[in-house]
């Protein structure tokens, strides 16, 4: 598992009790399928951009970021660009 999934599976899992994401099966998943409300959402990314050292992720960018692989494949492409 990459250091990004690690990053991203500990932030979901840290958002909310409600929310449990395994990332060795569920990478797959919906966010609204894990119970990611609006608010957990608006949390998650600004802590992504937090941890993994992003430029703000746009609005327009996050309403397609709706699976833990979308959102994987879109980090490691932002990160890929700045190195």
């Amino acid at each position: 598992m990459s250091d990004t999934l690690n990053t991203i599976s500990d932030i979901l899992n840290n958002l909310s009790p409600e929310i449990s994401f395994d990332a060795s099966r569920d990478c797959d998943v919906k966010l609204l399928d894990l119970g990611v409300d609006s608010l957990d959402n608006m949390s998650l990314f600004l802590e992504i951009q937090e941890r993994l050292g992003l430029d703000e992720i746009a609005d327009a960018d996050i309403d397609s970021l709706t699976s833990v692989n979308i959102i994987l494949g879109y980090v490691q492409q932002r990160l890929d660009r700045a190195a």
